[in-house]
């Protein structure tokens, strides 16, 4: 019996850091642009889609706080339009992972959501 062993080229974008097997297709990833970081970590955000609590059988919206930012990624037309009703120009996106509490069964849940479907929210001062 012998190893076999084959050495695989990859050609990886700078922005992203995502793995391409040819040189053209990474370039193209390149040229794409990089959108700006619209909110940070422990900023207040909203959804603007709702979301459904299958343990409450209840829409709800949510609420809560950037606990983490991920990316920049490569913009995926099919996660974006179909889940988020979202259509830019290709570029890089930022995910924002948002933790909240489900107001319909009250445990704590995350998420992840790009910019472009989360809402800032103000906080109220209590004098």
């Amino acid at each position: 019996m012998r190893q076999v062993t084959r050495k695989v080229k990859s050609y990886r974008c700078d922005k992203c850091g995502t793995e391409y097997p040819n040189k053209a297709d990474a370039k193209s990833c390149e040229a794409g642009t990089c959108e700006k970081k619209k909110f940070g970590i422990g900023d207040a955000v909203r959804a603007r889609h709702s979301r459904f609590c299958m343990a409450a059988q209840r829409g709800y919206q949510a609420k809560g706080r950037v606990v983490a930012i991920t990316g920049p990624e490569p913009y995926d037309p099919e996660v974006m339009i179909k889940g988020f009703g979202i259509s830019q120009a290709h570029g890089h996106i930022y995910w924002y992972e948002i933790e909240y509490r489900c107001p319909a069964c009250r445990r704590v849940k995350s998420a992840l959501y790009p910019a472009e479907a989360l809402l800032a929210i103000r906080e109220r001062r209590r004098p």
